[in-house]
């Protein structure tokens, strides 16, 4: 039996990007899957690969976009660690503190896929952005995946990944005076 979850939307794929359909219990509008800031998944894969040395075990991370304030979320979702793959489920209980303006919205995990496996087998069931860091590979290796109407794709990371360093030296030109 599926859990509801209030804080789960759709996507789809158009021709000019993601589309997200929040849950109607929430009352937004659509809107295009924006992008998440590369210091978000580059901060899960320290942390990840971090844990995968102290304790030989690898982690999920959960993606939550707050709707209001158009940011990136992470938590941590319970689940048994283990060398190959973390094993986790989506419940309730755990997301019922999200606020009313918050999506689940993807998901970041790194993994060891054993000899045969592939790490879109590791992929979570719900739509959104899933990030995975296959450890095996040196350097580690991000694989980028959406699932909209329930459906895997492989995208490419510069597409749902922003540099927001580039940003920040942008707007540094405008407002920075050297001497």
């Amino acid at each position: 039996m599926a859990v509801t979850l209030p804080c789960l939307a759709s996507l789809r794929f158009y021709e000019d990007g993601i589309q997200v359909q929040p849950p109607a219990n929430m009352n937004l509008e659509p809107f295009q899957l924006p992008p998440l800031a590369k210091s978000l998944p580059d901060t899960l894969a320290t942390a990840g690969m971090q844990f995968l040395a102290i304790h030989d075990r690898c982690l999920a991370f959960l993606l939550f976009h707050d709707c209001v304030h158009h940011q990136w979320l992470t938590g941590i979702p319970r689940q048994r660690a283990a060398p190959g793959a973390p094993s986790w489920q989506l419940r309730a209980d755990e997301l019922d503190r999200v606020s009313t303006h918050t999506l689940l919205l993807g998901s970041f995990q790194v993994l060891r896929p054993a000899p045969g496996e592939r790490p879109i087998d590791h992929l979570p069931a719900f739509d959104g952005v899933h990030l995975l860091l296959d450890a095996n590979v040196k350097p580690a290796l991000l694989g980028c995946f959406v699932r909209a109407g329930g459906t895997p794709r492989a995208v490419q990371a510069e597409d749902m990944i922003a540099d927001d360093a580039d940003h920040l030296l942008d707007l540094a030109q405008s407002r920075v005076e050297l001497l």
